[in-house]
């Protein structure tokens, strides 16, 4: 898919209500997929390529803190906008996760199937060398300038 028709996908979600409405199946998702693996949620948990942020607003009230990154400006400011709006402790930072420094203490990182299809092998590799490099405790996350 071409870079103009996935921005064009994302801006038609501008309003987090309406996309959250419209992915009611993904959030059903996201809950099996959860209670299949919470024994692997630590108390922390950094989502790498978020989207709209669903897996947090998900897992938040299981008690997690959650951070979100993405790329993409028009998800990172409905999912603000969302957790804004419901009062929500997650949080989304405008970032490439395949170069900005991913920086934090996380118990679990998470990078999830639909996110995956939009890097390469290569881009995958960056993004792991990255988190090694970088993710450990008493540190920051940097988002983009």
């Amino acid at each position: 898919m071409k870079k103009e028709a996935v921005a064009k996908y994302y801006r038609k979600h501008d309003d987090f209500r309406r996309y959250l409405n419209s992915n009611k199946k993904r959030v059903a998702e996201l809950s099996r997929l959860y209670r299949s693996n919470k024994k692997f949620f630590g108390e922390s948990v950094l989502d790498l390529a978020c989207g709209g942020g669903v897996l947090g607003f998900v897992i938040e009230s299981k008690g997690h803190n959650y951070v979100g990154v993405d790329i993409n400006q028009d998800m990172v400011d409905s999912a603000k906008r969302h957790a804004n709006d419901t009062g929500s402790g997650n949080r989304f930072i405008l970032a490439d996760v395949r170069s900005s420094k991913l920086r934090g203490d996380y118990d679990t990182i998470t990078l999830l199937g639909n996110a995956v299809i939009h890097f390469t092998v290569a881009d995958l590799a960056r993004i792991l060398r990255n988190i090694d490099r970088n993710v450990h405790r008493g540190t920051f996350f940097e988002p983009l300038a």
